[in-house]
């Protein structure tokens, strides 16, 4: 076992809300890390000039190729946070919603297409908003915390 790993391994054990919390973190990490990695690259290599609106769909576009990838690993438990009172299966809403936001990472970084993904993203957030507040309101255990969403 890797070090980081018996680290990170400890750090869960300890409580066993860290697990989410950690998620968490690695999620917002992945938002700052890829804008950091590009400046740093630049320095490095003089030649190489990102522009920071550039750097900033990299990092989302991580951010939702991780998210909406996890929607097909995790698909029966992200599924129990979709509302009872939507018609539609909730495992259909997990894939279709995984796929959207992995369709609209890839479209930020294409120039002719960033603005329509950026909206379309920004629509998906808002459309899974009540799924986010069903999860909180009935303590729905997802990502190892029986208490539901708790950020």
């Amino acid at each position: 076992m890797l070090p980081l790993q018996k680290f990170t391994d400890r750090l869960i054990l300890q409580n066993h809300h860290s697990k989410h919390r950690m998620i968490s973190l690695i999620l917002i990490v992945f938002l700052v890390i890829p804008y950091l990695l590009i400046s740093l690259l630049e320095k490095v290599i003089s030649p190489l000039y990102v522009s920071v609106a550039m750097k900033g769909r990299i990092s989302l576009s991580i951010f939702f190729l991780l998210a909406g990838g996890w929607h097909f690993v995790n698909p029966q438990e992200m599924s129990a946070l979709v509302p009872t009172w939507i018609p539609v299966d909730p495992l259909t809403i997990i894939y279709v919603s995984g796929v959207l936001e992995i369709v609209g990472a890839i479209g930020v970084l294409i120039p002719a297409l960033y603005r329509w993904a950026g909206l379309g993203l920004m629509l998906l957030l808002i459309a899974v908003t009540p799924a986010n507040i069903y999860g909180a309101i009935h303590q729905i255990e997802f990502g190892g915390h029986e208490q539901g969403i708790s950020f």
